[in-house]
């Protein structure tokens, strides 16, 4: 795995599959490869890995933390900007109820959401998505430890 001419394999069919359907993932088998790429661009930056049981325990380290301007400008995305002027409708729906639970509770969780709406994680997501390029919603801090900022209601 420590060079480019490993061959993948996939120990649960099922869960793989589902994960390319709901897109949560997009190849099978290329990330260590993806990883080792992105990493290569920080100087000081090390890709380790130890194989443990059916697993591996993964780890980044690095011996001097510095940003390397000299960087490969970033990915085109298809992301859209949030809008610059408010919107005229009033927020609707579920996407009014996760504005309210997150004034309410800013650390709420999306699956927390899905729960109390009783909706879907991914169509929550969506909403999520929604908010966020239009304005309403910015997250601060990390996916764990962080919070949601309700920009406009």
């Amino acid at each position: 795995m420590k060079t480019d001419s490993y061959s993948s394999q996939i120990r649960n069919k099922l869960i793989a599959e589902a994960f390319y359907l709901t897109k949560e993932i997009e190849k099978y088998g290329s990330g260590y490869i993806r990883i080792r790429k992105e990493i290569s661009q920080y100087e000081t930056m090390t890709f380790n890995y130890k194989e443990m049981g059916n697993g591996f325990l993964v780890e980044l380290e690095y011996t001097e933390q510095k940003i390397n301007f000299d960087l490969k400008p970033p990915l085109k995305t298809t992301r859209k900007p949030p809008l610059k002027t408010p919107l005229k409708t009033p927020l609707k729906g579920v996407k009014r109820t996760i504005v309210e639970i997150l004034t309410e509770q800013p650390d709420a969780t999306q699956e927390y959401i899905a729960n109390r709406t009783e909706r879907n994680i991914f169509t929550i997501k969506k909403h999520f998505k929604w908010l966020i390029i239009n304005g309403y919603l910015q997250r601060i801090g990390p996916d764990k430890g962080g919070y949601w900022e309700v920009l406009k209601k």
